[in-house]
């Protein structure tokens, strides 16, 4: 639940069974991946059988991916509690190229795949984020995975991207959804 380097550890060594199937494995933190999280650590560099994106992008097949872990919050308190937390005021997802192809963020876009289910904290929210909804109609990449919101787990498609709620738990953290699998 916090990305403890022992679970780094194993997710490397899943991504390199993975690697027997697929060229390439991009992936992103998220609000429980504390270990990741921290300023000054360098857990990521464990990552050896994947490409890390922290705000930051890698062309891989003339796609332009690029990955954020931010994760918006509308309290302060739960914003520093969680790894990559900011109050939603914060969120800016800087350093995004307008000409992304691939967006790969922990938070879903406000309305999309972000619903939050009966007996939640705030059920029947959209609880993504403005920000991102804003750019992703502004850049209209191709995808867009994310998977914060467990709950909203699905495919959805406008007229411009295809958007995936990728996550494999429900809202209890029951592993219940199938991997999604892209190929690019």
């Amino acid at each position: 639940m916090n990305g403890e380097m022992s679970v780094l550890f194993d997710v490397n060594e899943w991504f390199k069974e993975l690697g027997k199937q697929f060229n390439d494995i991009v992936v992103i933190g998220g609000n429980h991946d504390r270990t990741l999280g921290k300023p000054d650590m360098i857990a990521y560099k464990l990552f050896t059988n994947a490409i890390y994106l922290e705000n930051s992008s890698i062309r891989i097949n003339d796609k332009l991916i690029w990955g954020c872990p931010d994760t918006p919050w509308n309290f302060p308190t739960m914003a520093n509690y969680f790894a990559f937390g900011k109050t939603r005021d914060k969120m800016g997802f800087k350093g995004m190229p307008k000409d992304v192809d691939i967006l790969v963020t922990h938070t879903p876009p406000y309305g999309i795949l972000d619903l939050l289910a009966e007996g939640s904290s705030e059920p029947n929210t959209h609880i993504g984020d403005k920000k991102l909804l804003e750019l992703v109609m502004k850049y209209k990449p191709e995808l867009n995975v994310f998977g914060h919101i467990h709950e909203g787990y699905g495919v959805y498609e406008n007229e411009h991207t295809v958007f995936v709620n990728a996550s494999v738990v429900n809202e209890k953290y029951n592993l219940v959804n199938e991997p999604v699998v892209m190929y690019i």
